[in-house]
């Protein structure tokens, strides 16, 4: 598909949609059944299914899915597995209680966070960055900064703090440039803030960039949604 142009993929899925992340060869989309957590390609072809009670997306890299998951619907225990790519959990990793959590990739890097820190996995084992008092709404990291949506989008780095939006929901780094939405607006930040408007930036936008962001309009609704229902 050549950059600028964007196109709409049909979707043959089995459960609601919860997680979305390049693999190296294609889109792999995560959905939730009850009970389950089911991976699969676009087209809906199964790769394999987790037991989890709940669905808080996942990541990849160099083989190896990095998934939250819940083993108790009542108390929200969260272990973090390593799954080869024909469904064997080759690790698994206590990660707290499975609300605020959420995992990505970065920089070659697997970083997850929940409600008491952002942490980095290296040498085996991960290790905290950012210690949190509190659950944030979601995180990412741009140029060795940690970007945390909780009262706004607050930057981390050495050399201190500082506050990019007021509001922010949900946010997706490319490792050039970020997508947040924020209070029903969508903004690109790389060091700079500007208002994302479709029409002007789709054309200088990657179409990896661009699914990642109709993506994270999904994901924010549909969070909402679940929010207001719960």
């Amino acid at each position: 598909m050549p950059d600028g142009h964007l196109s709409k993929v049909p979707l043959h899925l089995n459960g609601t949609p919860c997680g979305l992340a390049w693999n190296g060869s294609g889109w792999i989309v995560e959905t939730f059944t009850p009970d389950n957590v089911i991976f699969q390609t676009i087209n809906g072809s199964l790769l394999f299914k987790i037991h989890s009670y709940d669905c808080r997306g996942f990541a990849y890299l160099n083989g190896t899915y990095y998934i939250p998951t819940s083993e108790s619907a009542m108390m929200g225990d969260c272990s973090l597995l390593f799954v080869s790519p024909n469904g064997s959990v080759e690790k698994a990793i206590p990660c707290g209680f499975i609300n605020g959590v959420k995992v990505k990739v970065r920089n070659g890097k697997p970083y997850f966070m929940n409600c008491t820190g952002v942490y980095v996995y290296s040498n085996g084992a991960f290790k905290r960055t950012l210690q949190l008092d509190n659950c944030a709404e979601d995180f990412d990291v741009l140029n060795g900064k940690i970007l945390l949506c909780s009262n706004g989008l607050i930057e981390h780095s050495e050399n201190g703090t500082k506050e990019i939006t007021d509001s922010c929901d949900a946010i997706s780094c490319n490792g050039r440039e970020c997508l947040i939405a924020s209070n029903g607006t969508l903004h690109l930040y790389d060091g700079n803030l500007s208002a994302f408007e479709i029409g002007k930036n789709t054309r200088n936008i990657n179409p990896r960039t661009l699914a990642v962001l109709l993506f994270l309009v999904f994901l924010t609704i549909w969070l909402l949604i679940r929010r207001k229902s719960a």
